[in-house]
């Protein structure tokens, strides 16, 4: 049991689940909700596999996705206090432009990116150590 709750496709497969059933509560219209439904399970079909062996390959990128849901639920949750007028100690929500949110995003994978480049590249090139001339 609890290996299911480690496997990323697990994960992924929860995630996608809830994204349909976010699409099917944004309409009211039935063709849109089973279209949807349709092709959003076939493509996790079809994705689910490729995505799982990347993942099991590159755990950073799995941290990195960590981070991402962590950012964006943080954010959610400072907007929808901010829409609602909510206040605490005396002050409202803070509210946080969209720019920042994006260029923190960019700057988290731009960082990862470059640390995979320079991974591969010490992997490919090591150091050479020379002894010192007496």
């Amino acid at each position: 049991m609890l290996d299911l709750f480690l496997d990323p496709g697990f994960w992924a497969a929860l995630f996608s689940v809830d994204s349909i059933l976010t699409v099917v509560g944004m309409t009211d219209i039935y063709l849109v909700m089973a279209g949807s439904v349709i092709i959003s399970v076939a493509l996790m079909l079809i994705f689910a596999a490729p995505i799982a062996k990347f993942m099991r390959e590159n755990p950073d990128f799995e941290i990195l996705g960590l981070f991402v849901l962590l950012l964006i639920g943080f954010v959610l949750f400072l907007e929808g206090g901010h829409v609602a007028g909510m206040t605490v100690n005396g002050g409202e929500f803070p509210y946080i432009p969209q720019w920042i949110t994006i260029f923190i995003l960019l700057l988290m994978f731009s960082v990862d990116l470059y640390q995979n480049w320079l991974e591969r590249k010490r992997d490919k090139a090591p150091v050479v150590l020379r002894r010192r001339k007496k």
